[in-house]
C-alpha cells in the first residue's frame, strides 16, 4: 500500500513538473511564430558556452599555457567529478527529455536522450562557485551567466524544470564536497593530472 502511494505521489509530482515545464516553454515560444528570433539564438549561445567539451578543452589548454596552474588542475578535477556524477544519475533515472521540443538540434557527443539531471545546470553552478572568489564585478557576471544557462535549459525545452533545479543543486554539492570529504580525491586527481600532462604544481596539497 505504501509503495503504491509513493509511486502515485512520484507520478503526480512528475506530471506537475511536466506541466509547469511545458507552460514555461510555451510562454517563451508563444510570440516566435515561424521566425527564429535573436532571443532564441542567445539561448543557443548560452547552451554552447556551457558545453562540457568546450570547458574540458579550455581547461586542459590552460594547463599548458599558464605555468604552475594548480587552479586549472582543480577545475579539471571538478569538471570530471561533475561529468561522472551526472552520467551515473542519468543512467539510473533514465528520464526522457521533453517530447514537446526538438532534441536533435543541439550539440552532443554521442546520444544523450536522458534529461535528469541537467548537466549544463550542474556545470554552470559549479563554475559559478569555482570562480566566485574573483572580483565582485566579475563574480556577478559569472553568476548571471550561470543562472541564465540554467533558465535557458527549460526555455529551450531541453529539460524539465526539476531537471534544471536538481542539476543546479548537484553542481553546488559537487563543489562543496570537492573541498571537504573529496579532498583525498582532489589530491589524487591533481597528482594524476600533473603526471599525465607533465606539469608541475607547487604546494600540491594546499586546497585553500
Amino acid at each position: 500500500m505504501m509503495v503504491k502511494l509513493n509511486k502515485n505521489l512520484m507520478e503526480n509530482l512528475k506530471a506537475v513538473d511536466q506541466n509547469i515545464s511545458l507552460n514555461i516553454y510555451r510562454s517563451a515560444t508563444r510570440h516566435i511564430g515561424s521566425r527564429v528570433p535573436s532571443y532564441h539564438r542567445w539561448l543557443r549561445a548560452l547552451e554552447y558556452s556551457c558545453h562540457g567539451i568546450f570547458w574540458l578543452v579550455a581547461t586542459i589548454i590552460s594547463l599548458y599555457l599558464v605555468s604552475n596552474n594548480k587552479a586549472a588542475a582543480l577545475l579539471l578535477t571538478g569538471l570530471i567529478l561533475d561529468i561522472i556524477a551526472v552520467a551515473v544519475i542519468k543512467a539510473m533515472a533514465r528520464r526522457r527529455r521533453p517530447g514537446y521540443a526538438r532534441q536533435d538540434d543541439h550539440l552532443t557527443i554521442g546520444p544523450d536522450k536522458h534529461s535528469f539531471p541537467s548537466g549544463h545546470c550542474s556545470r554552470a553552478i559549479y563554475l559559478a562557485m569555482f570562480f566566485g572568489n574573483l572580483s565582485p564585478l566579475l563574480s556577478l557576471a559569472v553568476w548571471l551567466w550561470s543562472l541564465s544557462v540554467c533558465a535557458s535549459r527549460v526555455l529551450l525545452g531541453r529539460h524539465h524544470l526539476f531537471d534544471a533545479v536538481f542539476g543546479a543543486f548537484l553542481g553546488y554539492l559537487i563543489y562543496s564536497l570537492q573541498y571537504t570529504i573529496f579532498t583525498p580525491i582532489n589530491t589524487l586527481f591533481v597528482w594524476l593530472i600533473s603526471a599525465l600532462f607533465n606539469v608541475v604544481f607547487s604546494d600540491t596539497n594546499d586546497f585553500d
